[in-house]
């Protein structure tokens, strides 16, 4: 991940941020199975994901595994909770990374879809949809009491094969 250290706030809220995706020797990327989610942050306390506030819906199939790399660049935001949520509960999915190295096979588990990333940190994950339908890749603050104060949305449309 990059951002700027002159101006820093300012040239932050205008975009200056990304990611740098490095991949193994022989990988290929391929943006229609690998999804980044970079969030960040934006003018007026808002987050932003991928550089938007409303990000475009993705367009997913079902049986089709993707690889969902999210990358935490906010400055405002220390801490934050990710997840991909159907209807009111998590779906599933499997740790396949951590900021930029692969897990061991003791650690790459199948689990909810939900984890928690500090600033700089990055969390790689491979998702396979089951069912067509609409889902959610919601980033926000988990609350004391369970509930989710949801910052920002990335609508996932399901298609059948």
């Amino acid at each position: 991940m990059f951002h700027t250290h002159f101006n820093e706030m300012r040239q932050q809220f205008g975009g200056l941020v990304g990611a740098l995706i490095v991949l193994e020797p022989g990988e290929r990327w391929d943006p229609s199975h690998d999804l980044l989610f970079l969030v960040s942050d934006a003018e007026h306390g808002r987050v932003v994901i991928n550089g938007s506030a409303t990000p475009v819906t993705r367009a997913l199939h079902v049986g089709t595994t993707y690889r969902m790399r999210i990358a935490n660049i906010a400055g405002y935001r220390m801490n934050f909770a990710a997840r991909v949520m159907a209807d009111s509960s998590a779906a599933s999915w499997r740790a396949v990374a951590k900021d930029g190295f692969t897990l061991p096979a003791q650690q790459a588990t199948v689990g909810p879809s939900v984890i928690r990333l500090s600033s700089g940190e990055t969390a790689d994950f491979e998702f396979t949809p089951g069912q067509p339908g609409d889902l959610r890749f919601e980033v926000g603050v988990p609350g004391l009491a369970g509930d989710f104060q949801t910052q920002g949305t990335v609508q996932l449309r399901v298609l059948p094969r």
